[in-house]
Order: structure tokens, then sequence, then C-alpha cells
């Protein structure tokens, strides 16, 4: 995997993803390429070491039998009204 090589943003940019509500869309009119920037929060510093361990965790917790049916329509909706408690404090 290729390293890649860090960009920061202009501070029109940062005002454009502001303006936008986490979101901008740019055409370049001679080559009519479409670039987007979408905030995506800060980014995670998580490593393999830690997915194992809660995936161990997991495993462990299904082993004993504490696992529950997932309920994705009640998880959609916890996530909406998250989603809607955060943009109602931006």
């Amino acid at each position: 995997m290729e390293a890649s090589s860090q960009t920061f943003l202009t501070p029109e940019q940062v005002s454009a993803v502001e303006a936008g509500n986490g979101f901008a869309h740019a055409e370049d009119p001679v080559t009519r390429r479409v670039y987007l920037l979408v905030d995506q929060g800060r980014a995670p510093n998580l490593s393999d070491d830690y997915f194992r361990q809660k995936l161990a965790e997991g495993f462990a917790e299904a082993d004993r039998g504490e696992c529950q049916p997932w309920d994705v329509e009640a998880m959609k909706a916890d996530l909406i009204r998250r989603h809607s408690a955060k943009s109602a404090q931006n």
C-alpha cells in the first residue's frame, strides 16, 4: 500500500465545507472533474490490536449467550436521532 501525501485545505475550502454543513462540491471548469470535500471528523487512531481485542470480547459474549438480535430499524432510528441532534448543535 502506498503512503498518502498530506494535503492541507485552504481557508476558502474550509469555509465552503462549513457553509455546506460538512460538505462541499466543486467542479473544474476546464477538465469537468468533480471534487468533493466531506468533513469526517477526527481521523481515528485505531490499531489492529484494538480490533482483535474487541472482536475477541464480542465472540466471548456470544459464546456466553449474552448477545441480542440485531434490530436494524432501531439502529437506523438511533443514528438518525443522533445525527439530528448533532446537526442542531451546529
